[in-house]
């Protein structure tokens, strides 16, 4: 019911299994990026240097946006005034 009450009527994706992993995955590899040891979480991760320039990358991005306040929010809304 608490579920129903807070999320009724939205859409609500929750990863599972194999994606719920991957995101803890690369969460950790950010959280212990420093800006010069790519080299040493692909081998403690066992996984491809290039692979873990590119999650930094995305992971990047993804604060980015979440951080980034969306430039036309207070047009909309003026608009609908």
């Amino acid at each position: 019911m608490l579920m129903a009450n807070v999320w009724g009527g939205q859409v609500l994706y929750m990863p599972k299994g194999v994606h719920l992993q991957a995101s803890k995955l690369h969460q950790q590899i950010f959280d212990e990026w420093t800006g010069r040891n790519q080299r040493e979480l692909a081998m403690k991760h066992n996984l491809s240097l290039a692979f873990v320039y590119k999650v930094v990358k995305r992971m990047r991005l993804a604060i980015i946006a979440r951080d980034q306040g969306d430039l036309f929010a207070s047009y909309e809304e003026d608009d609908e005034e």
